[in-house]
């Protein structure tokens, strides 16, 4: 034993022993200095030129990983930019969104459908790029310089992940709602945020500008710019009203494809997320380096935020100096600092805030940066002393040896803080004082750790002090005192408390509960004492054998919910029943017809609101709307269902009546008191209530609700449509001439039935030979009403009929091609592209018979799928595994649709065809160019071929080429006909060659 103990400190080094050896190779260095200063003589200058270099490569590197990120992977909403305005136009067109109710403190009702619609998006979106926040703000009206944020208020969505780089949690359970209406936190199922509110707001009158900017861009841009165009980077971090979260955020405004700006969607990325994405520890200089993302140009720079030590007194605004010898540097605090800047480049050249210019400085102190150096230099110095001096200089640098243990240990306790529940693991420095410290420390904070685990959980299960309960393992169970008091329990000492009398006592607690979670971790209790009730809702977490429990007072959100329940069949803003109920009730009623009677469906429109609205704003139209509905609730008889459909529509069902004429009395009674009523205008007059309404009967006109709706609503708009401010009854035959005619339709049949459908074929060259590679099958019609290829694929969209044309068009383009080969009317070697209907595909019977008849021909096809149709992905499956295809796909129209990428990664074409729109005076638009230029750098680099539809023009043809596009078609090349030619046209011809003979002597001149 006692050898084993000397052993042990043997080991370890006094303060004293622990000197001696560096002072011993100290001697050896300074031998190895004095031979090898001669070397060093001229080398600083290079040193330091070696510093600012390996300065400038470490922040270009960053650079380049951060503008990645900015530029290819948050401002990237395209795709998410694309389906958002796919789904607003979808409900604008069907009626479920009303862009009115979009603008500043419109209806709060007036987007939540839409938010609730695309908040899916927005979180694949928001795990997807590992962003920490994702927002949509809507709004339709212009923001301009007189307009007051103060008063303003707007529907919006803003989700946020507080730790982007973690995975993603099972049901979102890490993401928090900021902003968002509350209907849409209910139907998300996602935990609200402390500063949640439910609608944008901005009341310091500040911190608007990533709104603003790219909103009111887009405005004034009236649909001349493509929403990319008008993204913008918020130049100063903020703050949202009430929060103390700091962000940057990148965002665009969504436009639909009339030009109507409704919103901005945007990303967020908060302060601490940036930083570190800006490690500073990277950089020279001993941790003592700093990146700064600043915005400006021309040396005067304004820092975003900062990483490092400059992030805790960050400067307002830099001033940097650039010498000849290009080094460039600044002063700060009174120190001076190199830097290295390198420009982000987040915005295109010919967009709105080009000259907004952001740039990445990397930051070092001149003294650490050229630390080395400097220390070479004092060296040569110091063989130049006398020994003594020589001798001072060995003493810094031990006691610099015996600090970096020191500093080692104390790193590790500082990590150790950050923890709650990890007991430090101190390393050993070999020296027994501290040794001896480092194990005190540990001793201590196991200590201290057994006493403060109990209560830890209940803390991080709340902000505020509330009761709860812990249970670990076989120890008794710990309740705060005021647990059960919260229960309405008394006279419980929860000193001796047991697990086993604890579960007795929340068992005697079950004549309160009255809900509980289906996982059993959720319960709520009704507490009644001295005529006051109160809702404890109790919240239960078991990890392994500890489990711990919080009760809260859950009465405000407790009444507030059953307040919701109580009011969600009620229009808040009429105080009558709203479309949900009306459904619900009137459901009811057709359910037992002897109720019914005769009944009448009456459905009203108020004539006027558009006009109110756009004179008064919108104030006063709700104030009409309101009016419009009190006035029908009142003058209504007694038993009547009066409801608000949406927007300005309104149903009254009048049921129990004899017969239509006392019904109609009713109704004659109403109309005399709406006429009567009115609502005072800021200008002094009145305006009448004017309404315009259709009358369907029951049973007479039809016995189903659905169908009541829809004659009413077709009596309606038929008053609504020619005279206004008047009711009219549904009369049947009115409604089938309104009906879409037969005639076309019976032509279709007949088309279908008798096989009038013929195919054209249209060459493809190849830009670089002018030889023709391809043909394309074009649809012709020979019909009397059907004037073309679009309206039969209308017809049939509705006929539900796509099928019998996806068909008809493999088999009988493929046998007139097949026809023209054994004539020797087409090439031999030229593929046939055939134009494929995105959602349909070939039965596998079909698929069979057609491989059995042109299996010879089809490595040849190419299945050319319109890009702006709806992508099925079971149907592409299917077009895959037809036996005997090529593969070969080709997406026709590219950009002319919402989601061009997204297509063209699911399709993964062999040639993708841009759209005619694109190329279309090409020659003189550069922003044009530039997409076809794009287009054909990402398709090259995924072996993909680029086809340029629609060249018309000599011009045309030469800028395509120019741009690298693989393959021409159009007129310029040669129209579609029956009999395809071998060649192209001969001018078309000569002007390829010419641009290939260009081409062969530019890269001759290159080689020389």
């Amino acid at each position: 034993m006692k050898q084993k103990k000397e052993a042990r400190v043997g080991a370890e080094r006094s303060v004293t022993h622990f000197l001696m050896i560096p002072m011993l190779g100290l001697l050896a260095m300074e031998i190895f200095l004095l031979m090898g200063s001669i070397l060093l003589s001229g080398v600083i200058t290079r040193l330091r030129e070696n510093s600012d270099q390996m300065l400038l490569q470490q922040v270009e590197n960053r650079r380049n990983y951060v503008g990645n990120d900015m530029l290819s992977t948050w401002s990237d909403l395209t795709m998410l930019r694309g389906e958002i305005n796919a789904t607003a136009s979808a409900m604008v067109e069907d009626g479920s969104l009303n862009l009115d109710l979009l603008g500043p403190n419109g209806s709060k009702a007036g987007g939540d459908q839409l938010l609730t619609e695309i908040a899916p998006e927005l979180i694949s979106t928001l795990y997807g790029k590992r962003l920490s926040g994702i927002f949509v703000i809507l709004n339709t009206q212009e923001l301009s310089s007189d307009f007051s944020w103060e008063d303003a208020s707007f529907s919006g969505l803003c989700i946020r992940d507080m730790d982007p780089s973690a995975p993603q949690s099972e049901r979102n359970a890490d993401l928090l709602l900021v902003r968002s209406p509350v209907k849409v936190v209910r139907s998300l199922n996602l935990s609200t945020s402390f500063d949640w509110r439910p609608r944008y707001t901005f009341p310091s009158g500040a911190g608007y500008d990533f709104f603003l900017q790219p909103f009111q861009t887009a405005w004034d841009a009236a649909g001349t710019l493509p929403p990319q165009y008008c993204g913008y980077w918020s130049q100063q971090p903020y703050c949202l009203a009430d929060s103390n979260t700091s962000s940057v955020s990148y965002s665009q405004p969504l436009i639909l494809n009339d030009g109507t700006v409704y919103g901005v969607l945007g990303v967020e990325l908060q302060t601490d997320y940036l930083k570190d994405q800006l490690p500073a520890g990277e950089l020279q200089g001993g941790g003592t380096g700093s990146y700064l993302l600043a915005v400006g140009r021309d040396g005067t720079y304004t820092p975003l935020l900062a990483s490092g030590p400059l992030s805790d007194q960050m400067p307002k605004t830099l001033t940097i100096e650039t010498r000849k010898d290009g080094r460039s540097s600044f002063v700060y605090g009174g120190r001076r600092y190199s830097a290295a800047l390198s420009d982000l480049h987040q915005y295109g050249n010919n967009t709105p805030f080009a000259d907004e210019s952001w740039v990445l400085i990397g930051a070092v102190g001149v003294t650490n940066l050229y630390h080395f150096s400097n220390y070479v230099l004092t060296l040569l110095t110091v063989i130049a002393l006398v020994t003594l001096l020589f001798g001072m200089m060995g003493c810094v640098f031990i006691s610099r040896s015996l600090a970096n243990p020191i500093r080692r240990l104390a790193e590790r306790v500082a990590e150790a803080r950050k923890s709650l529940t990890d007991i430090p693991d101190l390393p050993a420095t070999g020296i027994r004082e501290i040794d001896q410290f480092s194990g005190a420390i540990v001793s201590l904070s196991r200590s201290v750790m057994e006493s403060s685990t109990r209560m830890l959980r209940i803390i991080d299960m709340a902000s505020v002090e509330l009761g709860g309960f812990e249970y670990r393992g076989n120890e008794s169970i710990f309740v705060t005192a005021n647990f059960f008091p919260m229960l309405g329990v008394e006279n419980v000492d929860e000193t001796v408390m047991t697990r086993e009398k604890f579960g007795r006592l929340l068992k005697d607690l079950d004549s309160k509960l009255i809900s509980k979670s289906a996982g059993k971790n959720s319960r709520l209790y009704k507490v009644t004492e001295n005529g006051e009730v109160r809702y404890i809702r109790v919240s239960i977490r078991q990890d392994g054998n500890c489990m711990a429990g919080l009760a809260e007072n859950a009465t405000a959100a407790t009444l507030e919910r059953m307040r919701i329940e109580h009011e969600r069949d009620y229009d808040l803003l009429t105080g009558i029943y709203n479309r949900r109920a009306f459904c619900r009730m009137a459901d009811d009623l057709f359910m037992s017809p002897a109720q019914l009677g005769t009944a009448a469906l009456l459905m009203i429109d108020l004539d006027n609101l558009k006009s109110v609205n756009d004179r008064f704003g919108h104030d006063f139209g709700d104030q009409y709307i309101r009016c419009a509905g009190q006035c029908f609730l009142h003058a209504a008889p007694a038993g009547t269902l009066v409801a608000r459909q949406s927007g300005d529509e309104f149903y009254l069902f009048f049921y129990g009546y004899p017969n239509q004429r006392a019904i109609r009395q009713k109704i004659n009674r109403l109309l005399e008191a709406a006429r009567q009523e009115s609502i005072d205008l800021p200008n002094g007059t009145r305006q009448y209530l004017g309404i315009s309404g259709g009358v369907a009967w029951y049973p007479a006109d039809s016995q189903d609700l659905g169908q009541l709706m829809k004659f009413a609503d077709f009596a309606m708009y038929q008053v609504k449509h020619t005279r206004k401010n008047d009711v009219a009854e549904f009369k049947l035959n009115e409604y089938h001439r309104a009906v879409d005619s037969t005639e076309s339709r019976q032509e279709f049949q007949e088309i279908l039935n008798e096989g009038r459908i013929n195919y054209y074929f249209q060459p493809i060259a190849d830009a670089r030979t002018g030889k023709i590679r391809a043909y394309e099958a074009l649809m012709r019609v020979d019909a009397l009403t059907l004037k073309g290829p679009e309206q039969i694929l209308r017809i049939a969209r509705k006929e539900n009929r796509l099928a019998d044309i996806e068909r008809i068009t493999w088999f009988k383009a493929a046998e007139a091609f097949q026809h023209l080969l054994e004539q020797g009317k087409a090439l031999p070697d030229a593929m046939l592209f055939i134009n494929s209907i995105a959602n349909q595909a070939l039965t596998a019977r079909s698929a069979e018979e057609f491989h059995r008849r042109f299996s010879a021909l089809q490595p040849r096809i190419v299945a050319e799928i319109v890009e702006a149709d709806c992508m099925d992905s079971d149907c592409t499956c299917a077009k895959r595994n037809v036996p005997g295809f090529s593969g070969m796909f080709a997406l026709d129209d590219y950009g002319s649709g919402y989601n061009s990428e997204k297509n063209l990664l699911e399709l993964s074409p062999a040639f993708t065809k841009i759209d005619i729109s694109i190329i279309r005076s090409i020659d003189a638009s550069r922003d044009r160019q530039e997409i076809v230029s794009n287009m054909v750098t990402y398709a090259h680099q995924r072996n993909m071929q680029v086809v340029a539809e629609g060249v018309e023009t000599p011009r045309e043809l030469e800028t395509v080429i120019d741009l690298g596009v693989d393959l021409i078609q159009g007129f310029f090349i040669s129209r579609p006909v029956a009999v395809p030619p071998m060649e192209i046209t001969a001018e078309a011809l000569e002007l390829i060659r010419g641009k290939a003979a260009e081409k062969a002597a530019d890269s001759a001149r290159n080689a020389e």
